[in-house]
């Protein structure tokens, strides 16, 4: 594989996680409430699937939704400076 192509796969890779984590962030679309929704969804089902005692937490996905989109928005911008330092290099 050349050198070239894992440079683009990171840029545009990065890009993209960079600009779904501000989506997510900001929730352009709606795409913040669809992950709040899923989360919830989620936690509800694996709390049936285990038989917990307690209910499903029902602020689950608002309460991670800032870390998540930091999170990608930081390991975004990470991968596109990793690939552009490793082009300068």
């Amino acid at each position: 594989m050349p050198h070239w192509t894992a440079q683009v796969y990171f840029v545009v890779g990065g890009l993209i996680t960079c600009c779904v984590g501000i989506a997510v962030l900001t929730n352009v679309r709606v795409l913040g409430k669809q992950w709040d929704d899923g989360v919830n969804r989620n936690s509800a089902y694996l709390n049936k699937l285990l038989h917990l005692p307690w209910p499903p937490n029902p602020s689950a996905g608002p309460t991670f939704r800032p870390v998540v989109g930091i999170f990608m928005t930081v390991v975004g911008l990470g991968m596109v400076a990793a690939a552009l330092l490793g082009a300068a290099r």
